[in-house]
């Protein structure tokens, strides 16, 4: 472009911003569309998927084009995004400047909510940077600036948070070009990472939560398991019980209630689905675990390299497989789900196998999760049991990435809880009339 004209490099600058804003503002969109859906409204839910994914492929194929688009302009004209940016790094004064003009009486937290909008600096290590345009751009910058303040720490909170077989070095990683397919797991990986002082504990990270009822040796001995393979790297532990006084954990085994991060003791009968909705909700990890009361954790559980493994996934929920001891084969296969003339069918397969790892539908009740994700499923509390498949049908329908992790497995000693009535007809007839069918087949 012709350096005399300059009103046409101010609107070239201005088309190049509103299109990086169009590309950021229909993620947002999207967002804000999906929240806006009634999850529990299962044919609002189901229209709603299908629109989430021709809009995201849609959405894909335009950022690519954009992408294109946007570089082609920038390499002909001369005309540079970056080129508004100031930043104080190689000047103290520069830096004291851009730092007095930024507006910082009004504070900003990560629970913010920024959608549509937009950012225009920021200090970090006492280094001012404004001119910014894109979200995507502050990432990019954060990233230099942490790398350049100490890489050979980067490097080390990389490699103890995550494990991938593509691990460019973190400079690399933060000259990659937007576009590309790495760039994705910068921005939703390793941001995360690398702006944390230390790598998080297991503790900091994940929740292991234990719904029990009228089984207090089992929970017992599943609390000791967790102590006793995974030691000072333990998740947090929380319990809920809502068994009778007589058959509480903590009155039949006190020692062990003693080991739990949180007991939440409840009234009678709650039910299944309202005590793991309420260990979600009390629970303040990004991740927590599940599994039955009557599991232990074993040698073959292998609990922290499930969570690493979970962790370094695309899946919101990566659960393990299940083996009782007089049994030749595990339980837990990985299984599928389909409707089809008012009978939902459970077959056993899968929709593809990364690794060990096999993606299907439906999985045992031993698995770890994003707890938002839970939170935004949630269990059916007018489901006391029979919630497991009705539970798993929904996630299906809201899109939610399962899998299961075939080399882990949580042995299951199972023990009929006494005075307990699990065995009830009424719940599976509420949610057969609730989805519309007539039976489930698991087949």
């Amino acid at each position: 472009m012709n350096p005399q004209n300059p009103n046409a490099a101010s609107r070239t600058r201005v088309i190049l911003e509103d299109l990086e804003a169009v590309r950021e503002n229909l993620l947002e969109l999207s967002d804000d569309i999906w929240t806006s859906i009634d999850h529990n409204d299962a044919d609002a839910l189901e229209a709603g998927v299908d629109f989430k994914r021709a809009y995201n492929a849609k959405v894909a194929a335009f950022d690519v084009v954009a992408s294109e688009l946007s570089q082609l302009i920038q390499q002909y004209t001369s005309v540079r995004l970056e080129a508004t940016e100031q930043s104080g790094a190689l000047d103290d004064s520069s830096n004291e400047r851009i730092i007095a003009e930024l507006v910082r009486e009004v504070p900003h937290t990560l629970n913010e909510d920024f959608t549509f909008k937009r950012p225009f600096g920021f200090v970090l290590n006492g280094q001012g940077t404004t001119g910014l345009t894109t979200w995507q751009r502050l990432y990019e910058l954060v990233c230099a600036n942490l790398v350049a303040r100490d890489e050979q720490r980067m490097r080390s909170l990389f490699a103890r948070s995550f494990t991938t077989t593509w691990q460019p070095s973190l400079t690399e990683l933060c000259e990659l070009d937007p576009s590309s397919a790495g760039w994705d797991f910068v921005s939703t990986a390793l941001i995360h990472c690398v702006i944390q002082e230390e790598a998080l504990s297991m503790r900091d990270r994940v929740t292991f939560c234990i719904k029990t009822i009228h089984r207090p040796h089992c929970c017992a001995t599943l609390v000791l398991s967790i102590h006793e393979h995974c030691g000072d790297e333990r998740p947090l532990i929380y319990v809920l019980d809502d068994g009778k006084p007589e058959l509480r954990f903590s009155q039949v085994c006190p020692d062990e209630a003693a080991m739990v991060d949180r007991l939440i003791e409840t009234e009678y009968d709650i039910g299944l689905s309202a005590g793991r909705n309420r260990l979600v909700e009390a629970a303040q990890t990004r991740m927590v675990i599940f599994s039955d009361d009557d599991h232990v954790v074993g040698p073959q559980t292998r609990l922290n390299d499930l969570v690493r493994k979970f962790e370094s996934s695309r899946l919101d929920l990566l659960a393990t497989l299940s083996k009782q001891p007089h049994r030749p084969n595990s339980d837990g296969t990985p299984r599928l789900l389909n409707s089809s003339g008012g009978v939902l069918h459970i077959p056993r397969g899968e929709y593809r196998r990364i690794g060990d790892i096999a993606e299907c539908a439906f999985v045992c009740n031993c698995f770890v999760a994003h707890r938002d994700i839970l939170q935004a499923i949630r269990w059916d509390e007018d489901l006391k049991v029979d919630e497991h498949w009705d539970f798993f049908w929904r996630a299906k329908i809201a899109g939610v990435r399962v899998g299961v992790a075939m080399d882990h497995v949580f042995p299951h000693i199972h023990v009929d809880p006494p005075a307990y009535k699990r065995h009830r007809p009424v719940f599976l007839r509420a949610a057969l009339r609730k989805h519309g069918l007539r039976k489930v087949l698991w087949k």
